[in-house]
């Protein structure tokens, strides 16, 4: 089962999601990750990752959402997290690390991972994020995103 703390980590992260760009964002998670696993949702590790990420934790949207303190227990932040548990049954979702491209499942983790194609997989991610974020990133990132792409798609082949 989940403890609070992981669910606090879920708050945090929902939060740095809708206030902060999507870059930040993924800073932000894997900085999380990077702490490891019994470490999502302490308070210092968030604002330490929000730090790490530029996200303004105190004066931006993901303290006030979250908690000023890190604690994942502000009202806005648990009612997000609510509501993502509940899409998660209504879409079916019973693993907590289930990959989601447009609203499909397209790789679970199980102590394994499971139901994955990576070739089709890495192509989704990576069509997701030009449709979805392409016009955010700046030229320089697009052109990184762009060569890396060829090369993993090369080394596929």
């Amino acid at each position: 089962m989940h403890g609070a703390e992981e669910c606090a980590g879920n708050v945090q992260q929902l939060c740095v999601h809708k206030y902060a760009p999507f870059l930040n964002w993924w800073e932000f998670v894997k900085c999380q990750n990077y702490q490891g696993r019994e470490n999502i949702g302490k308070p210092e590790i968030a604002l330490n990752c929000a730090q790490t990420a530029g996200i303004d934790w105190e004066t931006g949207g993901p303290g006030v959402c979250a908690g000023l303190d890190g604690s994942g227990k502000a009202s806005e932040g648990v009612a997000r997290f609510r509501r993502s548990v509940i899409l998660g049954h209504e879409l079916g979702i019973t693993k907590s690390c289930t990959v989601l491209i447009s609203g499909n499942a397209v790789c679970v983790h199980d102590g394994t991972w499971k139901d994955c194609e990576v070739r089709r997989i890495f192509h989704s991610i990576v069509s997701t994020i030009y449709t979805n974020q392409g016009p955010k990133l700046e030229w320089p990132q697009c052109e990184r995103l762009r060569q890396t792409n060829r090369r993993r798609a090369q080394a596929a082949e």
